[in-house]
């Protein structure tokens, strides 16, 4: 048996008290790193973010935003449909780069279909992990869950250049 004292933090009284040796194995085992599953997801959304901020991080917020509206551009350039306003706004862009408008716009496709295939694989990782998160029924399993989508992603990772 093992003595523990406990003082009460408000009114600064202690108590002894004998324990078991398996109270004291409760008492002692260290607090599990994630004790929700909302901070277990917490930490796996920042996991990704970082993980993609090494793509999304070079560019700046407005430009991303318009990443949508610049493929469509180039798919109509290629395609021999693009409006004036998206040619002019092609040509500004491609001389900005020192391309031509349909070198431009091919890389442009080029690099969104490679985003779109990291995002695809992303939205998979984190949805599965997402889903055996919630089913973890002990918070000392939430840190295995993510160190197992984290090595999952490594290979992932390292092929599209975010290692």
């Amino acid at each position: 048996m093992n003595t523990i004292v406990i003082t009460d933090a408000v009114t600064g009284n202690t108590t002894a008290r004998q324990m078991t040796p398996e109270e004291m194995a409760v008492l002692l085992q260290p607090k599990p790193k994630f004790p929700t599953y909302e901070a277990a997801s917490q930490a796996m959304v920042q996991w990704i973010d970082n993980l993609t901020s090494r793509i999304e991080g070079r560019y700046p917020s407005a430009v991303k935003a318009s990443w949508g509206s610049e493929e469509a551009m180039a798919r109509a350039h290629v395609a021999g449909t693009a409006t004036a306003e998206q040619t002019a706004t092609l040509e500004t862009d491609a001389a900005a780069k020192g391309r031509t408008p349909t070198e431009h716009a091919e890389r442009i496709i080029a690099n969104a279909d490679a985003y779109r295939a990291i995002s695809d694989q992303v939205r998979a990782l984190w949805l599965a992990t997402d889903a055996q998160l919630a089913a973890v029924t002990d918070p000392y399993e939430y840190e295995t869950v993510l160190d197992a989508a984290k090595a999952q992603a490594a290979p992932l990772a390292e092929a599209y250049g975010l290692a």
